[in-house]
């Protein structure tokens, strides 16, 4: 009885460990991604028309809220 606990357990923090260990492999954030809003009105031949966008334009910077990116270059 004590033998198949001691298995059980050493099975269980192995699969944990595993769990955690390929929850560390984050992927990497896009340099300065347009919004899909954005792309798609280029493709139009026009600038987007939402308000966030427009205000995020002025500031020359893509608009997070329509999940667009502004990260830093390393």
């Amino acid at each position: 009885m004590k033998f198949s606990k001691i298995v059980f357990s050493l099975a269980a923090a192995a699969f944990l460990t595993l769990g955690l260990m390929a929850a560390d492999t984050a992927k990497p954030v896009a340099v300065d991604k347009k919004a899909g809003c954005c792309v798609t009105a280029e493709k139009a031949g026009g600038a987007c028309t939402h308000g966030c966008c427009v205000e995020a334009a002025k500031a020359n910077m893509n608009c997070e809220k329509c999940k667009g990116t502004n990260a830093a270059k390393k």
